[in-house]
């Protein structure tokens, strides 16, 4: 298959040609591997390729599912793999240790994954424990974002973001507990999709009690293969901390209408500490007015938040994670840890987790809820919030990278200044997506988020399709991408 005919396919059209006989799975496994082959070395967004699900494809260990054959990558955190050590995590001091444990199992969402017919083939960058928006490190070198390549590519799901982006593969595992599948598909202009709370599951290992804020799914290219991942993906295992309901139907389905008349908060101003640009504000009015002609009402307006505490509560979330973090890697190592072998950063938050205790705990919980009904009560008069994925556009390399000498306070201060918005649908459980619709004034990709209530996902497909179709940008590609070889 010519790199230029894969390239121009998104998921669901690669499975209907592998369904009708016109390409096969170990075809397009070798075609994804020449395209990783051919812009890796620029991009550095592959970190491995599982070769023998390529040159020695068994065919049938692929299900008749909805994609079968379609090349797929992971971002190797918080899931298993069976028969593969834990990922690195990014981190060096993983990375250097041959001792890492071997799963046995799949976890639930790479089982999904699986059960959906993907060929799974390697896996992703990502920056060191998921602790930034971009790779940049001395073990790791720098991920570079195919659309400039003075920009970061977003993160934590960096490779995931450029390999869909540059056509490498129509679509690739992302994970979200601040905004990390919606930051990447911002920065490349694609879609991210932050699933309801409860959708997918999160075990065997995790629980909706304690992985709360994160949420796995996938960046795509297009709003049908959002919608035919989630139902692929959604379900639970026995167990689950939060009841799952199945959809009345499919997502898939759920599409082909429009989502009736919608009542929008646009959100164009500042939550906190930044200003929004000029061009991302006229960006996000430019969208108000889409909406507008294809017969929404729109309000100019914002939940009704105390945004300063909504950012101060993060910061306090990003430290005591870290300490977790510590504490989880010394009982892996079975015992103290080389520090030094972490990226400045975070070596600074994690010594700041003993600033806090279990009653600081508690109170992050008694903050989130009180956020949790604080929107929901704003939902009473609004059916979607639109806000701007990122307030800034997108930032340069080394503006946030971990190895940065702003102090811990400093670094997820200027970091939550651009990445205002993302993170609220983490802590309330809300569905929330961003849409590649808008464009810098450098020509960098910008994309819409829309948050709706949660189990509200339908409607906000629904919603995303009305958009793909008013706003087409399935023409637009990065100047480095594989159709183009």
């Amino acid at each position: 298959m010519k790199l230029a005919d894969y390239a121009r396919h998104d998921g669901t059209g690669l499975a209907t040609l592998v369904r009708e006989g016109e390409v096969s799975p170990t075809e397009l496994a070798r075609t994804a591997l020449d395209a990783i082959e051919a812009l890796n070395p620029r991009l550095n967004a592959v970190i491995e390729v599982y070769r023998e699900r390529v040159e020695e494809l068994d065919e049938s260990t692929l299900p008749d599912g909805p994609f079968r054959g379609v090349p797929f990558l992971l971002k190797r955190i918080g899931i298993s793999e069976a028969g593969r050590p834990m990922g690195d995590l990014g981190a060096r001091l993983l990375a250097e240790w041959d001792a890492r444990p071997v799963a046995a199992k799949d976890s639930y969402v790479v089982g999904r994954f699986r059960d959906a017919g993907l060929n799974i083939m390697g896996h992703t960058t990502m920056p060191e424990m998921a602790y930034t928006v971009t790779v940049e490190s001395a073990h790791q070198g720098t991920t570079h974002n195919p659309w400039s390549p003075d920009v970061v590519a977003g993160g934590s799901s960096t490779g995931a973001g450029v390999a869909v982006a540059s056509g490498m593969v129509p679509m690739a595992h992302a994970s979200d507990a601040a905004g990390s599948t919606r930051f990447p598909a911002s920065c490349n202009g694609l879609i991210g999709l932050k699933p309801s709370r409860g959708w997918i599951s999160p075990g065997p290992a995790g629980s909706d009690l304690s992985n709360s804020k994160v949420s796995h799914f996938a960046v795509t290219r297009t709003v049908r293969d959002a919608a035919t991942m989630l139902d692929a993906l959604h379900g639970g295992l026995p167990g689950e901390a939060i009841m799952y309901r199945p959809p009345a139907e499919s997502f898939a389905a759920a599409i082909a209408r429009p989502p009736g008349k919608l009542r929008v908060a646009l959100s164009s101003m500042r939550w906190h500490t930044r200003d929004l640009a000029d061009d991302v504000r006229s960006e996000m009015e430019r969208v108000g007015r889409t909406l507008e002609a294809l017969g929404h009402s729109v309000v100019v307006d914002k939940p009704e938040i105390d945004f300063d505490a909504y950012r101060e509560l993060y910061k306090s979330i990003y430290y005591m994670d870290s300490a977790v973090m510590l504490t989880n890697l010394r009982k892996l190592f079975g015992g103290d840890i080389d520090l030094s072998k972490l990226q400045p950063v975070i070596q600074r938050a994690t010594s700041r987790g003993g600033d806090y205790t279990i009653a600081d705990y508690a109170g992050t919980l008694e903050a989130i809820n009180g956020l949790s009904r604080s929107l929901g009560a704003f939902f009473e008069r609004y059916d979607v919030l639109l806000t701007p994925s990122l307030a800034t556009g997108i930032p340069r390399l080394g503006e946030t990278s971990l190895e940065s000498d702003m102090t811990a306070e400093e670094f997820i201060e200027f970091l939550l200044g651009i990445n205002q918005h993302l993170p609220l649908p983490n802590l309330t459980g809300t569905p929330a997506i961003t849409l590649p619709l808008c464009t810098t004034e450098d020509g960098l990709p910008l994309g819409a988020h829309f948050i709706m209530p949660i189990g509200q996902d339908a409607r906000l497909l629904q919603l995303s399709r009305q958009l793909e179709e008013a706003l087409p940008w399935q023409d637009r590609r990065p100047p480095v991408h594989a159709g183009a070889l």
